[in-house]
This record gives structure tokens, sequence and C-alpha cells, in this order.
């Protein structure tokens, strides 16, 4: 349903400029995250990887991960879309209001997503692989998850709000300003079709990510959240959608923190295949809805007569 209009470089050269821009803002932001992990510990880099898993260094973890995510993600997609017309934040969805019937549904979607999200998680745990590629991943997995207990360590409410805008708020508005707002607005105007463009950034959102055991899970986060954006035009809805997702982590985190609970707890997402077939179900015809309420929002702003047709506005 959204209008996608270039003035500037054409989709083709602002795909390989945004992805240039990610690696400069990869370098830069692992540069200024090193000079801020000195400055809240007072340690040497060449001691930080030891201090990864340590609990007390959580908070500087966590600064250092909003620092690295706002160069990486944040400004290559301002850059890259300010090079494509004159209102970086419009071409985002930034100016694209949504009603409340959009935004419940939205929250709904993304909460109706968890089990489905959980029992691709468990499918790809059946899915059988060679020893070595298992031990792997095994191993990847491990160290991700020794890494990420360190950060879900939550111990006061202060510490509660500050990890619920460090790992849910942050990451929901860096990250869909670059892959709904950046990346799938480029794919839609390159390949002139969404769906392509949705499919192809939803891998790419969950291969960054680097888990083999969730990544089907993610990619099927980034498929609906990159509809919501499609439907509505609105980059606030897919955040809310995001920030819901992270935000039920974060406080399942600290009710497990603060009943004495181990929070690698939180960190297992998998539930039943079986249960998985229901809610996507259910999931399908939730976005039908929000499809329909963004379609007939999106026809009463058009003005009468002189104003784009309603076909403009129908994906």
């Amino acid at each position: 349903m959204m209008e996608y209009q270039s003035r500037g470089i054409s989709p083709a050269a602002a795909f390989f400029v945004l992805m240039a821009f990610c690696g400069a803002g990869f370098i830069i932001g692992s540069l200024a995250g090193a000079a801020v992990w000195v400055g809240m510990t007072g340690e040497s880099l060449f001691t930080s990887v030891k201090h990864l898993a340590d609990p007390k260094y959580a908070n500087a973890l966590r600064v250092v991960q909003l620092v690295a995510v706002f160069f990486m993600f944040f400004l290559p997609a301002v850059f890259t879309m300010r090079l494509m017309g004159p209102r970086p934040f419009r071409q985002l969805g930034y100016r694209e209001g949504f009603n409340l019937q959009q935004f419940a549904l939205a929250v709904i979607i993304i909460l109706a997503c968890m089990p489905m999200v959980g029992a691709l998680a468990e499918l790809t745990k059946a899915i059988p692989l060679p020893k070595v590629a298992t031990a792997y991943f095994t191993r990847l997995e491990n160290d991700y998850e020794t890494q990420a207990e360190a950060l879900a360590l939550i111990r006061s409410p202060v510490e509660f709000i500050f990890s619920l805008v460090i790992m849910a708020l942050i990451p929901a508005l860096f990250e869909e300003t670059l892959f709904r707002g950046g990346l799938q607005k480029i794919l839609v105007l390159w390949f002139k079709k969404p769906i392509p463009a949705i499919i192809i950034t939803s891998i790419i959102f969950s291969l960054l990510h680097i888990s083999y055991y969730g990544f089907l899970g993610r990619f099927a986060l980034g498929l609906v959240l990159g509809l919501l954006f499609h439907y509505s035009g609105s980059i606030w809805l897919s955040m809310a959608a995001h920030f819901t997702n992270n935000a039920v982590a974060v406080c399942y985190m600290y009710y497990l923190s603060s009943h004495g609970k181990p929070v690698r707890d939180a960190l297992d997402d998998s539930s039943s295949i079986w249960l998985g077939i229901p809610f996507l179900l259910l999931v399908v015809a939730l976005l039908r809805a929000f499809r329909y309420v963004s379609f007939r929002r999106n026809m009463h702003k058009i003005p009468p007569m002189d104003g784009p047709s309603i076909e403009s506005n129908i994906a």
C-alpha cells in the first residue's frame, strides 16, 4: 500500500551505497564502541574479550552496543535516503502517521508471532545436520547465550528501565530504520515488487543476528515487520512491533533475575512445533485485518477528483 518514490540516485546504486555506508559504520562504530568501553571500564581493549560474559560490565556492554548500532544501522539509512531525495525521514517512513487500530493490531500480531517463532526454533533443531556442523552451531549458540546472559542480568528497577531502553527500544528504532525504512524501501524500488524485497530484507535481517537455530524465527519476524511497514507506510508501527517483541524478553529477564532464577531460561524461545500451526494461521488472519485497516486509512487520506487514485496506494 506504500507509494515508493526515488528522485536522486538509482535504487541499484542506493543499495550498494547503503552497503558501503554500513561497512564504514561498522568500522566507525567499533572504534567509537572501543573508546566507550575504555572510558566506562578503564580496562584495556586487549582484555575486553574475557569480560564479555562478566555481569560486572553489563552496562558498559549495553552502551557499546548502542553506539555500534547507531553508526552501523541508523546513520547509513539516513545518509542513503538523503542521497535519494531531499527528505530522508519522510522516505524512511517517519512522517507517516497511523491510527489506534493499526497500532493495536501491530502489537497483537507480534505477540501472536512468538509461539510461531518458538515452533520454528524447535523445527530448526529437528533438522538433521552433520556432526561437525551441529558442534559448530552449538558452540556459536553457547557463546552467544553466555554473552547474552551477562546482559540479561537485571538487578534493580533502574537497571530494568535502562535495559528496556538499550536492549528493546534502541534496537527497534535503529534496526527498523535500516532494514524496513532503508533496505526494504530500496529493494522495492529496484525490483518493482514488494514481496521479493521483503523476503530478501528478512533474510539479511536474520543473517546479521548470526544464529543458525534462530534463523527461521527471525526470518519470519522480518517478514511480518516488513509487511506491517509495507501495508501502512509508517515505520513507527514496525518499530512498535519490534519493541514489543524485545520488551517481552527484557521483562522476562527482569522477572527471572528478581526471583533468583537463571536468566538463560529467557533466551530459550523454543516451543512445540505443532503449536506454531494455529498461530501461523492467526498471524495470517491478523495481517489481513491490518492490511484492510491500513487500506481504509489510506483511502480516506486521498483528495477527491484531482488527487492520486486509490489504485496508486494498493500493494
